[in-house]
């Protein structure tokens, strides 16, 4: 309703349609009118770093990371001093499998603030990537002394250790997710996988 009637007072904010397409694509699902309404956003002010931001965090979520990229390395030269800019751009760079670029690029972000808990899960996501089991787990471990224990820092850290061969720590936080946070049943399956539990995982 809010953007509705921003849009009814001003047809030309590139704003409103950036938030708009953000509303139709996270709780609508509604990945062809987000598409629609991001782009016009970026046709009515290609200078907006939030709408090349969100579009690229989009065009990720979609399967299109090459375009991901393309779009968060705008949104950058737009906002170079964007924190959490610098940290989704790794995430795209890793969703690429441009694993020596996502890794410096988290590092840059983490030279503008090194306490940035985003910077250090995204650094974490690539050394899993390749398998540096200790040096994840010890991003992860700096992400949520910051953080706290969130269900998105706990989810990876249960799936680092299942990974590592530790296998007891990563059913702890199976079970403490079970208890804490049973609508997040998604972060138990990631934690499944990493224990090549393929069955408990599906289910």
């Amino acid at each position: 309703q809010a953007v509705t009637r921003a849009l009814v007072l001003d047809s030309t904010l590139a704003e409103a349609y950036t938030s708009l397409a953000a509303l139709l694509a996270d709780w609508k699902w509604d990945w062809h009118g987000a598409e629609r309404a991001y782009r016009r956003a970026i046709e009515l002010n290609p200078g907006y770093p939030t709408a090349r931001h969100w579009y690229g965090e989009y065009l990720g979520q979609v399967g299109l990371p090459d375009k991901a990229v393309e779009e968060l390395g705008r949104a950058q030269d737009l906002d170079p001093l964007s924190r959490i800019i610098g940290s989704d751009f790794a995430w795209a760079l890793y969703l690429d499998h441009r694993y020596d670029s996502a890794i410096a690029q988290a590092r840059q972000t983490l030279e503008l603030d090194p306490n940035f808990p985003p910077a250090h899960v995204q650094l974490a996501r690539v050394y899993l990537a390749q398998e540096r089991h200790a040096e994840a787990m010890a991003e992860l471990q700096k992400a949520i002394q910051l953080a706290g224990r969130i269900p998105g820092n706990q989810r990876l850290l249960a799936y680092a250790y299942a990974r590592s061969g530790q296998r007891e720590k990563a059913l702890k936080l199976i079970r403490e997710f079970q208890e804490r946070w049973p609508d997040e049943p998604a972060s138990i399956a990631l934690a499944y996988v990493g224990l090549g539990r393929r069955e408990q995982a599906f289910r």
